[in-house]
């Protein structure tokens, strides 16, 4: 288990030798050793004792802070964060204009093509007119996005492509949930909930 999810409103994260336990109301749900986490994730009303924050901390281990809903509040990171080198290479990235460019279109082409597979994928199965035109369109902008020399163009890109690809996305639905279009903070119907829920995990 390289990152441990507590969701389970109104539990207890405590600590016991080199296990961090959860529990709610008496009620054991889960106990993990130290061993096998890399990260905890607090979600909503979830308390977490001083002692089991200052061995997480001992550990390398942060603490990530969301609110039910997955907004983020905060870290509690050690000192000598396992990512601590990481870090540093964000940084010195991030002094790096050319280099800042170069990295921000990899991440916008590798999110335009991942939106496009994912059409794409569905095409294979479900033929639709509007999908195949906005997998063409995604094609468009990928390309596009290799030739932009400034990150608020790249922006305005990477923000075209999604706007054609959730108009696609909805046509996917073969149920009774329907999705209208993106609505976050908060989101408005279960589609979205899920959509920003993930966005939050990830």
């Amino acid at each position: 288990m390289a990152y441990l999810y507590v969701t389970e409103q109104g539990a207890k994260i405590t600590q016991s030798g080199n296990r961090i336990v959860i529990n709610k109301e008496k009620q054991k749900l889960a106990d993990v050793p130290l061993i096998k986490i890399n990260a905890v994730l607090l979600y909503g009303n979830i308390q977490i004792t001083t002692q089991a924050m200052r061995c997480l901390l001992d550990n390398g281990i942060e603490t990530v802070f969301f609110n039910y809903y997955g907004k983020l509040y905060g870290f509690l990171t050690p000192p000598k964060s396992k990512n601590i080198v990481l870090r540093i290479r964000h940084y010195e990235s991030a002094q790096n204009p050319q280099l800042a460019l170069k990295i921000a279109k990899q991440i916008v082409q590798a999110k335009i093509i991942n939106m496009r597979e994912l059409l794409s994928r569905h095409l294979k199965n479900y033929s639709d007119s509007e999908i195949s035109s906005a997998v063409a369109s995604l094609n468009e902008w990928s390309r596009k996005s290799e030739y932009k020399q400034k990150a608020q163009n790249l922006l305005g890109i990477e923000g075209a492509a999604t706007v054609a690809y959730f108009n696609a996305f909805r046509k996917m639905f073969r149920s009774e949930l329907k999705f209208n279009g993106r609505n976050r903070r908060p989101p408005m119907d279960e589609i979205n909930a899920l959509l920003s829920y993930t966005y939050a995990i990830l």
